[in-house]
């Protein structure tokens, strides 16, 4: 989605945080102050459709042109990660 490896794993560290420790609403931020680019994940309410633990996600990705874009998933915990489901 980045195009950037380092963005990446800002994102990724980003993402398993909030998943594990948010509650739900609460959205956890990121920047990059290298591209000007920022986003947020938030964790929204638990799902039973998969075997759990699994919450619903919104994440939200901003570039410096003010484009916006917008992702919701499920992500469920294995093995102490949490995978987009």
């Amino acid at each position: 989605m980045t195009g950037h490896n380092k963005q990446s794993d800002m994102i990724e560290r980003t993402f398993q945080h909030a998943l594990e420790f948010n509650a739900d609403g609460v959205m956890a931020y990121w920047h990059d102050k290298n591209t000007g680019k920022s986003g947020y994940v938030k964790p929204m309410y638990a799902s039973n459709k998969y075997v759990g633990p699994c919450r619903h996600f919104e994440l939200a990705y901003f570039t410096p042109a003010k484009s916006t874009q917008y992702h919701n998933g499920i992500a469920c915990r294995r093995d102490q990660v949490w995978r987009i489901h």
